[in-house]
């Protein structure tokens, strides 16, 4: 509902089916809801034969981030929703996942984190992808 008071609507609801579940206190987490969202006119995703029902092994035990997801999870959305080259920005980057897929796919990124530990994470994650030519990429080279 915020999101709809800044200008987004509601497009449609995804499911991320973890092929292996969460323990909690109560029920096991073997699912997250993602909500497709958009602002202007609707547009079609590049791979319009994707489901809105994904199953991909949620990351388990050695975990960077408390809510860390898994690359592979980022790079359907990306690979869907932009093309080489475009720009995502990720406004709670926590270990740096959004990034990491981001480079990988040759798109533009921008990503936002308030905890400097994750944020130095993310950071050294994203600087050590390799890329198609086998270099490093220098992302963080300004002063802030």
């Amino acid at each position: 509902v915020v999101a709809e008071k800044v200008g987004f609507i509601f497009q449609q609801l995804i499911v991320w089916k973890k092929n292996n579940a969460t323990p909690n206190r109560y029920y096991l987490n073997g699912c997250e809801f993602i909500l497709m969202m958009r602002k202007g006119n609707a547009k079609n995703i590049n791979n319009m034969g994707t489901v809105n029902y994904i199953e991909l092994n949620n990351k388990m035990g050695n975990k960077i981030h408390p809510t860390e997801k898994p690359v592979e999870l980022n790079k359907i959305f990306i690979e869907n929703s932009t093309k080489e080259n475009e720009l995502v920005m990720d406004l709670f980057m926590g270990s740096g996942s959004c990034g990491v897929a981001c480079k990988e796919l040759n798109r533009d990124f921008i990503g936002i984190e308030i905890d400097e530990k994750y944020f130095n994470i993310a950071k050294q994650r994203i600087e050590n992808v390799i890329i198609h030519d086998e270099e490093k990429i220098d992302l963080f080279n300004m002063e802030v």
